[in-house]
C-alpha cells in the first residue's frame, strides 16, 4: 500500500494500487488549477533534466483531456538549467501576469535547495500587486530547511495521498484508542494500515476473492484519504479499446492541500 510506482506489476488485473501514482497527482493538480484559472495563467517549472521535464507531459495531456482535445494550447514551460539552481541569474519577472494571478506548478522534489531558491526568487521578483499561487508535490511537506513564510506568502498548495484532519472526531477517537492499546501516538502508517485492512476486509466479505470487480462502484471516505478506484485500461493489439484489458486497479483520489496559517489543510 506504500508504493506509488506504476511499474510494480504489469498486465495484472489482480493488482490493486492503494497509493495514487505520480501521473494521478499531476492530473489532480491540473484539475484543481483549471477549476479556477485559465491555461494562459499557468507556468510549469522544473529542473532541466529529462526525469523532471517529462512530467510536463502529464499536465499537458490532462489539460488536453479536460478540454476535449479541442482548442488546446501548449502550456508555458520554464526549465531551469542545472548550473543555475541558485536562481541568482534567473529573471522571473517576465513570467508574471500583470492583470491576473499567476499559477506556477513545480513537479520537483529531489532538490530541496532548488525549491527553496525558486520560492525565494519568486517572492523577490514579483511586483507589489502581483498575485501568485504555487503547486508543489507531497514531499514538500517534509522539507526541513524551507522557510515556511514563503509557503504562506506564495499561497503554496501540494498534492497528497494522505490527509489527517486533526479536527475530525473519528481521527481523534482513533488516536485515543491506539494510545490506550499501544502506549504511543499513531504514525501516518497506522492510519493507512487500519483503513486498508478495514476496507478490503469488508470488500472480501461482501464480494469474495473477485472483489476488485466491484471496487469502482464502492468508493469510501476513510480516515487518511478517500478510496476511488478505477481500472487502468490498456488497448489490445487486435481490438483496440473494444475489448479492453485491465492492467491494474488504482485509487485515483488525490488530496489537494493548502498551506494556510502555517499548516496544511484541505483546499477548497
Amino acid at each position: 500500500p506504500h508504493s506509488a510506482s506504476s511499474a510494480v506489476s504489469a498486465q495484472n488485473p489482480n493488482y490493486v494500487q492503494v497509493k495514487p501514482t505520480l501521473e494521478s497527482h499531476c492530473q489532480a493538480i491540473m484539475q484543481h488549477v483549471l477549476a479556477n484559472y485559465k491555461y494562459d495563467q499557468i507556468v510549469l517549472v522544473a529542473v532541466n533534466d529529462p526525469n523532471e521535464t517529462m512530467r510536463f507531459d502529464y499536465f499537458q495531456r490532462e489539460y488536453e483531456r479536460m478540454n476535449g482535445l479541442t482548442n488546446t494550447q501548449p502550456l508555458k514551460r520554464l526549465a531551469i538549467d542545472s548550473t543555475k539552481l541558485d536562481m541568482q541569474s534567473i529573471d522571473l519577472k517576465p513570467w508574471f501576469s500583470y492583470d491576473k494571478e499567476t499559477v506556477f506548478i513545480v513537479p520537483s522534489w529531489t532538490k530541496e535547495t532548488f525549491v527553496y531558491n525558486f520560492l525565494r526568487k519568486l517572492d523577490l521578483d514579483r511586483g507589489q500587486y502581483q498575485q501568485v499561487r504555487v503547486y508543489g508535490m507531497p514531499q514538500w511537506m517534509d522539507y526541513e530547511r524551507i522557510d515556511f513564510d514563503y509557503y504562506e506568502k506564495l499561497n503554496v498548495h501540494v498534492s497528497s495521498s494522505v490527509f489527517l484532519d486533526e479536527l475530525n472526531p473519528d481521527i481523534r477517537a482513533f488516536k485515543r484508542r491506539y494510545y490506550d492499546r499501544y502506549g504511543e501516538i499513531p504514525l501516518e502508517e497506522a492510519f493507512v494500515g487500519y483503513d486498508v485492512s478495514k476496507y478490503f476486509g469488508k470488500m472480501l466479505k461482501r464480494f469474495g476473492t473477485k472483489f476488485q470487480l466491484q471496487l469502482e462502484q464502492n468508493p469510501e471516505q476513510l480516515l487518511h484519504t478517500k478510496f476511488e478506484f478505477q481500472p487502468i485500461i490498456t488497448p489490445t493489439t487486435t481490438g483496440g479499446m473494444e475489448f479492453p484489458q485491465v492492467e491494474r486497479w488504482e485509487n485515483k483520489y488525490v488530496n489537494i492541500l493548502r498551506f494556510q496559517n502555517y499548516r496544511f489543510n484541505k483546499a477548497e
